[in-house]
């Protein structure tokens, strides 16, 4: 199930939002705040009225990461079938062909703050970054990594961070794809990100797992908190 929460009050709204036979991986709102986007073991991507709390959309396998586009017309799914799937929000219908390419199931999804990007990361030890418009691949996959958990874009845009079970958080400079300074270490592997807000401070939804990790302006720092419950900062650019 999955429960809405109001930020300032801390009280659950309402009751919760049933009807995934499974555990739910992933949520994410749309950016006008009127859709709720939830999804799981069960092969479901589920989309929410927020105001009436009605659904549905079907995906494809177990899937365990969802995205909107900034503007709100596509919802970015990925998971164990090794493919990426977007949709048209308004139709609830698959917006082209998969994106197909990696070997492995794809853990996590983010699309840039301009929209003409789509970051995903794998279990393959990848990083691939994809055109929106053509659904194909922007030069080679990023590697370094072990077993990529977690991605999400620097504000404007120009870097790219990205956590792994290999207990590392990367930078990486969206224009040339190089990695940015030396590996962020953890103490064990993170499976989330969040963005900054534009103070500067971290913003993650305001329910969140003990598995995720946020990054602070992507400025000195990154602040991870990881899936043994302990939080650590280690040094980035």
């Amino acid at each position: 199930m999955v429960r809405l929460w109001d930020v300032a009050t801390g009280e659950q709204v309402g009751a919760p939002l049933t009807g995934h036979d499974g555990p739910v991986w992933a949520v994410a709102f749309h950016p006008d705040g009127h859709l709720l986007a939830t999804a799981g073991m069960d092969s479901t991507v589920r989309l929410w009225d927020v105001a009436t709390r009605q659904q549905v959309l079907k995906e494809h396998g177990a899937v365990f990461s969802v995205a909107f586009h900034p503007d709100g017309h596509l919802l970015a799914t990925a998971g164990e079938d090794a493919t990426v799937r977007l949709w048209n929000v308004a139709t609830r219908r698959a917006a082209g062909e998969p994106l197909t390419g990696h070997t492995g199931w794809v853990d996590a999804v983010a699309f840039h703050p301009s929209g003409g990007l789509l970051a995903t990361a794998s279990k393959d030890l990848t990083v691939r970054l994809w055109d929106v418009a053509t659904c194909q691949q922007v030069g080679a996959p990023l590697t370094g990594h072990g077993a990529v958990s977690a991605v999400v874009f620097h504000p404007d845009g120009h870097l790219l961070a990205t956590a792994s079970k290999d207990a590392t958080v990367r930078l990486w400079d969206v224009a040339t794809r190089q990695q940015v300074g030396a590996p962020s270490p953890d103490t064990t592997d993170v499976s989330r990100l969040w963005p900054s807000t534009p103070s500067g401070t971290c913003s993650p939804p305001p329910a969140t797992t003990r598995r995720c990790g946020c990054g602070e302006a992507f400025k000195n720092r990154i602040r991870t908190n990881c899936s043994d419950g302990s939080t650590s900062c280690g040094s980035g650019s």
